[in-house]
């Protein structure tokens, strides 16, 4: 029995699939069904309402079933045993469950050792077919290719303990992040009563790495910068220039093209975008600027933490600011960075709220009347 697009269709399927359940004796449940039409009847469409009304009107139907069953062949009850009672996974779970590489599965379907069953995807209509896994293909061809899966055990084994190096090494990379934040934050909660502002601008510079792309956040994160910056000693304080610097691939012109860039009055980069290079011409990369931008830089002891200005909060920071702690100079950008500004959203120890909490909290603890008179517009 063909088990085709040219087979049984209809009804004549559900009644066939009853037949063929009866001759070998297979429970008649729904999922049983379900599972018949999926992988005996290569993914033929299913239909609940259709296997209800079979089962109500078998009764009458008795006569047609039972020539049915007497002419179900052999092949037809193996293969149907098989649909039902065999498993099918993805090649990722079947390489799972088998214990081998998942490559090497993807190889064997690929190479044709293993043929794979197309069915729709249940979880998304429009998806590609999904491609699933019999697994006691899978498992005849691991008991015949014992040297085989044994080098593929081999290097599932290697990629697991890669994997769990790597996490790892990410754990106690977060780790020494987060135990430096708690050492900082331990330092000036010691001080607190004494001198709560070092304590905000930790919590600042940590509620500035959970505020990147969030507009809320960031207007936030700007007015706390604004107050806290007000409230500080400007001796701990510096506003600096920084010139950003990039790498730059930079077109260098053969002398013919030179002299052609030359008599036409361009540029070389003017030149190569209307252009282009000759074979004679070649590149390289320079560091170029592109821009500035200002920082504002807290240092207390060990810790420095640098923060950058926008137009707005420059112009009002600057205007508060003695001479002494702005600097004439301008600098360029360090790709290195600040150590603060590669921490890990996820190493911080706090969210977004009880960041927040700790800013209201530690501003009741400062005596607005010892503050200089300059902040009192606040």
């Amino acid at each position: 029995m063909s088990h085709s697009a040219a087979g049984p269709q209809g009804q004549e399927l559900y009644i066939k699939t009853l037949a063929i359940f009866k001759k070998i004796g297979l429970d008649i449940s729904l999922d049983n069904f379900k599972q018949a039409f999926r992988f005996y009847w290569d993914n033929a469409k299913f239909k609940e309402e259709r296997f209800k009304k079979m089962i109500e009107s078998q009764n009458s139907m008795k006569e047609e079933i039972d020539k049915l069953i007497s002419s179900v062949k052999e092949e037809d009850c193996v293969r149907m045993h098989i649909a039902i009672t065999d498993s099918y996974h993805t090649i990722s779970k079947a390489a799972e469950i088998a214990g081998i590489d998942r490559s090497m599965v993807r190889r064997l379907v690929e190479n044709g050792t293993l043929r794979p069953l197309s069915i729709r995807n249940p979880y998304y209509n429009s998806s590609a077919p999904m491609k699933l896994i019999k697994m006691s293909e899978l498992n005849a061809w691991i008991r015949d290719n014992p040297g085989a899966v044994q080098v593929s055990r081999k290097t599932l084994e290697a990629s697991r303990k890669a994997r769990e190096t790597r996490f790892l090494n990410r754990s106690r990379k977060l780790s020494s992040f987060t135990d430096r934040i708690n050492s900082a934050i331990a330092e000036f909660d010691a001080v607190l009563d004494k001198d709560p502002v070092p304590l905000l601008w930790i919590m600042l510079k940590l509620l500035q790495v959970l505020a990147k792309n969030q507009q809320v956040m960031r207007e936030l994160y700007v007015k706390n910068l604004a107050k806290i910056a007000c409230m500080t000693d400007p001796d701990y304080l510096t506003l600096r220039t920084v010139i950003d610097l990039q790498e730059k691939e930079v077109v260098k012109l053969c002398d013919v093209c030179a002299t052609d860039a030359e008599t036409l009055k361009m540029s070389d980069d003017e030149y190569v975008i209307h252009f282009g290079k000759c074979s004679n011409c070649t590149t390289e990369k320079r560091i170029v600027k592109s821009g500035k931008h200002h920082e504002l830089i807290y240092s207390r002891g060990d810790i420095t933490l640098i923060f950058v200005l926008g137009g707005s909060l420059l112009r009002e920071i600057r205007s508060y600011l003695p001479s002494s702690s702005i600097d004439p100079g301008t600098y360029l950008s360090d790709s290195t960075g600040n150590w603060w500004d590669t921490i890990p959203r996820s190493a911080i120890p706090y969210d977004f709220m009880g960041i927040l909490d700790i800013i209201a909290d530690t501003y009741t603890r400062t005596d607005s009347q010892n503050l200089d008179k300059r902040f009192t517009h606040l």
